[in-house]
C-alpha cells in the first residue's frame, strides 16, 4: 500500500491510496477491493471500494481517493496516527486484510526559512542514531534522546529498524531516512561497496517503499559524501527516490536534521 495525502485543510483531507495485488493463482480473479479509514479509537470515517479483474498470475495497482473531515494532524506535539484498512473480497469472501498506519500532515523546505510541519517553520533539534546498543532498547535509547530535548533523527547510516520508525510516528519525532553509508568507497573487506554497482537502484527502490508511509519520515538519506561524489550519479539515485516517492526531497550528511 502507498498512501499521500495531497490536499489538506481544517475541514477535510484527501487520502489516495495505491495497492498492488498479487494474484498467485492459476486462473483470473475478480476481486473487490475495500479501503477503510479508522481512527485512532477505532471507528470509521471514510471508506471506499473498487472491483478488479487480475489476471492468473500477475499484478495489478488499484487506486482510490477517500476524503476525510476534519483531520487531526500528525505533528510533534500531536502525533496522530489513522489506520487504512485494505480488505480483499471474492465472491464477498474476504480472502486477504492489511493494516497501514499514516498520518495527515503537510512538510515543506523553504530557503529562506527553514522547515515546515503542517503551514508553520519548525526548529529541528536533531541527531545521527546509529543501529547500535541495543542492550538499550530502542525506547529506552528514544526516552533518553527525547530527554535532552531531541525532536529529529538521522538514521546513521542504514535502513533502520521498522520497529524505530512506528516509535518515531507514535512519538511525533522527525526522521532523515538514510539508506547507504558509503558507496563505492568500502570501510571493510566484505561491505555494501562490492555489491553497490549491481544492487543499490533496486535495494534504494525497496528501502523507499518500505518507508514511505511513515508520517515521521520528512527527508530521504540517499547520498554519503565520498570522493567518488558526481552530479550524474547523485541524479540517478534522486530520480530512483522520487520515482517510488514524490512527496518528499532527498538529503544528504550536510541537510541532516
Amino acid at each position: 500500500t502507498y498512501i499521500t495525502t495531497p490536499e489538506i485543510s481544517d475541514e477535510q483531507a484527501t487520502v489516495n491510496i495505491a495497492v498492488t495485488l498479487n494474484n498467485d493463482s492459476d486462473t483470473s480473479q475478480t476481486i473487490t477491493l475495500r479501503n477503510i479509514i479508522l481512527n485512532k479509537d477505532g471507528s470509521k470515517e471514510a471508506e471506499a471500494s473498487q472491483e478488479h479483474t487480475i489476471d492468473a498470475e500477475q499484478d495489478a495497482e488499484l487506486s482510490m481517493t477517500l476524503e476525510l473531515s476534519s483531520p487531526e494532524l500528525w505533528d510533534v506535539n500531536n502525533p496522530y496516527l489513522y489506520t487504512m484498512k485494505s480488505i480483499v473480497e471474492i465472491d464477498g469472501n474476504i480472502v486477504d486484510e492489511y493494516d497501514t498506519r499514516f498520518g495527515v500532515r503537510s512538510i515543506a523546505f523553504k530557503a529562506d526559512s527553514g522547515f515546515w510541519l503542517n503551514g508553520r517553520g519548525l526548529k529541528s533539534r536533531g541527531v545521527c542514531m546509529h543501529h547500535d546498543l541495543g542492550a538499550l532498547g530502542l525506547e529506552r535509547q528514544l526516552d533518553i534522546l527525547e530527554s535532552y530535548g531531541v525532536n529529529a533523527i538521522r538514521t546513521a547510516h542504514n535502513p533502520p529498524a521498522p520497529e524505530l520508525l512506528d516509535l518515531c510516528d507514535e512519538r511525533g519525532i522527525l526522521v532523515l531516512d538514510e539508506a547507504l553509508d558509503m558507496w563505492r568507497i568500502a570501510k571493510s573487506k566484505y561491505d555494501y561497496a562490492r555489491l553497490f554497482d549491481a544492487w543499490h537502484e533496486r535495494d534504494l527502490a525497496d528501502f523507499v517503499k518500505r518507508d514511505r508511509n511513515h508520517p515521521s519520515i520528512v527527508l530521504w538519506g540517499v547520498r554519503i559524501n565520498e570522493s567518488q561524489d558526481d552530479d550524474e550519479f547523485y541524479k540517478r539515485t534522486n530520480e530512483v527516490a522520487h520515482k517510488c516517492d514524490p512527496t518528499r526531497q532527498t538529503g544528504d550528511r550536510v541537510l541532516a536534521v
